[in-house]
């Protein structure tokens, strides 16, 4: 923000001129004029703390471009090149503040992301320590273990003489490992015959806005 007040970045020639064509129209347009004027006369400490009172002259409060005029008619046709003066510096305002949205939106993810590292690995100690699995540890690791060679088919054998129904609610909120684990489950549920003599079924039900779409096979 600071190098945003230096005069190298500003049109002061502009501006100057722009001053005195506002200070000529309404009570709107002499207010406008009074703040440039008060920051182009600041050195760069004062322009830092009436920065932002300056920008309130191009910028609404939160800090975006409005879809007025930025002077009155009267100001415009009496000295129509002012608004490519003002226009310039809205427009360069505008490109700082976005910089600094993006900035900020930055540093808060960043702390986010690093507060949320923090407590994974502080979450998955605890767990270590104590020996205990959470439900997601659960899920991963039944798909690891109907994924294994030489093993899986072990457990899928062992299954297939006492799994005949699979139901799937809520299926929409099932997430990637769910499904993996239910698709190694039924992969061979309809081929060939079974353990035993028994129609086997699996059904899916997904909610989408209230509407149920129920699907089943067999």
């Amino acid at each position: 923000m600071r190098s945003a007040c230096l005069d190298s970045e500003l049109d002061r020639e502009g501006l100057e001129q722009a001053r005195v064509y506002l200070a000529e129209g309404s009570k709107t347009d002499i207010t406008k004029s009074d703040t440039i004027s008060r920051f182009l006369a600041a050195d760069e400490v004062g322009r830092i703390a009436l920065f932002s009172n300056y920008c309130s002259v191009f910028l609404k409060a939160d800090k975006r471009p409005g879809t007025q005029a930025l002077a009155t008619k009267a100001v415009r046709d009496a000295h129509p090149e002012v608004l490519d003066v003002l226009d310039r510096e809205q427009s360069r305002l505008d490109t700082l503040h976005e910089t600094l949205r993006r900035h900020a939106t930055y540093q808060r993810t960043h702390t986010i992301l690093t507060l949320g590292d923090a407590l994974v690995q502080e979450f998955r100690r605890l767990k270590n320590d104590r020996a205990v699995l959470d439900y997601d540890d659960l899920i991963e690791k039944t798909r690891s273990l109907l994924g294994m060679p030489g093993i899986a088919p072990w457990v899928l054998f062992k299954l297939d003489g006492g799994l005949d129904h699979v139901l799937v609610d809520e299926a929409q909120d099932t997430n990637p490992n769910q499904w993996a684990v239910i698709i190694a489950l039924i992969q061979e549920f309809f081929a060939g015959e079974g353990a035993r003599d028994i129609q086997r079924t699996v059904f899916c039900r997904w909610r989408r806005k209230a509407v149920d779409l129920q699907l089943s096979g067999s």
